[in-house]
């Protein structure tokens, strides 16, 4: 109890220097320590610098502090603008007056604990040394996209609630599950795909080996398929639909003519397509009759048809990466005795991926005040804030850097 008082205190007071105290308070599994740390990454998230997508929704965050909810959302389209639930998540949270910043702390710090309350269960079920218990919790840290949420919002906090969603439909055999999967779809329409896996999943029958192949190649003649037809896609009658353009997603810049380079191929693999061969190479080993592991391999399936178009390789690969974790760590002790091994080299590989995404994003850091992290306490990190004016300066009415 002494301990938990000492490290809360130096939390409040210099939040960056009680870092170690907090890992150590992890190690030794107390439940407070995890929460300490999901906070720590709030505040890190708010000195993230609204830059690219961050800066357009910094933009629309302030637009609707004064807008009445009828002035905003026009149901032109009642499917793809009422149902928009972050929107009206964001809208809520602006009338708070809350910052901008605060609200991205929220949203980073929710996240974590969506994904931790989810695997809380495994990791008592486990009944595992500290060792394994401290690694299975580093590698869902690490699991939870950080800096896809920060970026971007809806992809990393939609992955965050679809993997809750799986967990409780298929692990724990509740209907609110489904629900969550909902929610999910409703934050990002990328994740609608999951209700046809979802449903797929319950056809499939008994995973063996013959049907494993089959359906592989099955897969990489959909993925030749959909190149053939992508080019003769009407993109201009799917804008009248969706409200947007989204040709750059599949035919251009962001799609098949991505200006690959050896540099950008070794950020990509880094990031995100490395750590997710490595969990494929050890989820294989873990295939059995269950509904959560029928749903992962179509998820695989599903990867590979689209692995051609660069942003949807990125944006699916974060949602498939949770959901593997989960899972190898719901049957690790079942199908596994390298154990230690096993969680140290997926670690790895998400240290990797996390210090590639922070490299990404390094060209941010002279402009966004993270040195106030080391020796500013919790009140004063709480009320860091960027003004539109102030990132003006140096980025364009697009939010990229001039």
């Amino acid at each position: 109890m002494q301990m938990c008082v000492v490290v809360i205190l130096l939390f409040v007071l210099m939040p960056f220097m009680s870092f170690y105290f907090v890992i150590a308070e992890v190690y030794n599994k107390r439940k407070y320590s995890y929460y300490l740390l999901f906070v720590l990454m709030g505040l890190f998230s708010m000195y993230y610098f609204p830059y690219q997508d961050q800066y357009r929704y910094m933009e629309g965050y302030l637009f609707l502090q004064d807008k009445n909810f009828s002035d905003v959302f026009i149901y032109d389209n009642i499917v793809l603008y009422f149902l928009n639930l972050f929107d009206i998540f964001m809208f809520v949270f602006s009338k708070t007056g809350i910052s901008y910043e605060i609200f991205r702390f929220i949203i980073v710090v929710l996240s974590y604990m969506l994904v931790f309350v989810t695997v809380k269960k495994t990791l008592k079920k486990m009944n595992c040394n500290s060792d394994i218990c401290f690694l299975s919790f580093l590698v869902i840290f690490f699991s939870v996209p950080y800096f896809i949420i920060c970026s971007g919002f809806r992809t990393g906090f939609g992955a965050c609630i679809l993997s809750v969603g799986v967990y409780c439909l298929y692990s724990l055999k509740k209907r609110i599950g489904l629900l969550l999967v909902l929610v999910s779809c409703l934050i990002h329409y990328m994740y609608f795909i999951y209700f046809g896996l979802i449903l797929f999943s319950f056809c499939v029958g008994r995973l063996t080996k013959v049907k494993i192949v089959f359906f592989l190649i099955i897969s990489l003649f959909l993925q030749c398929l959909l190149l053939k037809i992508s080019g003769s896609l009407d993109f201009e009658y799917l804008s009248l639909i969706g409200n947007g353009d989204y040709s750059d997603y599949v035919q251009g810049e962001w799609g098949l003519n991505y200006g690959w380079n050896a540099k950008k191929f070794i950020s990509i693999m880094a990031m995100s397509c490395f750590p997710l061969i490595v969990q494929v190479f050890f989820f294989r080993k873990m295939i059995n009759d269950s509904g959560f592991s029928k749903l992962i391999f179509l998820n695989v399936l599903f990867y590979i048809i689209i692995s051609p178009y660069r942003i949807l390789l990125s944006r699916y690969s974060w949602s498939l990466i949770l959901l593997i974790n989960i899972y190898i760590l719901y049957h690790i002790y079942e199908y596994c005795r390298m154990r230690k091994m096993m969680l140290l080299i997926i670690l790895t590989t998400l240290i990797i991926s996390f210090s590639a995404s922070w490299r990404v994003n390094r060209f941010s850091m002279p402009f966004s005040r993270q040195e106030e992290l080391l020796y500013k306490p919790l009140p004063l990190l709480l009320m860091n804030s960027y003004s539109l004016k102030e990132a003006s300066i140096y980025l364009s009415v697009d939010g990229e850097f001039r």
